[in-house]
Order: structure tokens, then C-alpha cells, then sequence
């Protein structure tokens, strides 16, 4: 779960969909001059309303890759950072993010 997002890399992190988004968005990726950058380090005060994003990228984006830039934006602006709070681990398999021994053996049951 993302607090502020320091501790939580952008692009390698499992955080705002199923996967890491260096590969959803391996292009993009690619182009990042910041490619350990904290999700933090991406975001603003209201989070990724007002983010310049052509800073983050080694040059200029194609239009091919301005559409894929608006599909990351788009993933991105729907998760909430909250700044008072500090990031923590979720196990996706249970309704409250908690990790137990003993539900990790229903899955296999």
C-alpha cells in the first residue's frame, strides 16, 4: 500500500496494478532518466494532477509513446497517495492486506 511513496520504487514496484510498470510500460521505461526513482519522486503535492511528465524522460516523446504515457497517467491518477502515512506491505490474498501462515495454506487447499 502506498503512504507517501518514498519508500516505493515507480517503476519496480507492484503498486498500482498487478505488475511493475516498467513492464506494462516497457517503452517508457526504457526512456526514464530515473529508472530506481521512488513513486514519490513522480508525483506532486496532490499527487499526479499536476506532474510535468516530458521531465521525466531522456527525450521527447513520439506520439505512439504520448499515448502510452497517457495510459500510464490515466493508472497512475487513480491511486491516492496519502502523505500522512507511511508505506506498507498487502497480501493480495486476503480482504485486509494481513499475511498468515495459516491462510497462505487455504490457497493450496
Amino acid at each position: 500500500m502506498v503512504g507517501k511513496g518514498m519508500m516505493t520504487m515507480f517503476w519496480e514496484d507492484i503498486w498500482c496494478c498487478n505488475r511493475p510498470l516498467k513492464f506494462k510500460f516497457p517503452r517508457l521505461f526504457c526512456l526514464a532518466r530515473q529508472k530506481k526513482g521512488m513513486v514519490v519522486d513522480y508525483s506532486s503535492k496532490n499527487g499526479f494532477n499536476s506532474v510535468n511528465w516530458g521531465e521525466f524522460f531522456t527525450r521527447t516523446l513520439l506520439d505512439r509513446e504520448v499515448v502510452m504515457l497517457r495510459r500510464l497517467e490515466d493508472m497512475v491518477r487513480s491511486i491516492e497517495l496519502v502523505l500522512e502515512v507511511e508505506n506498507r506491505l498487502s497480501w493480495v490474498h486476503d480482504s485486509n492486506g494481513e499475511f498468515t501462515g495459516k491462510k497462505l495454506s487455504t490457497l493450496f487447499i
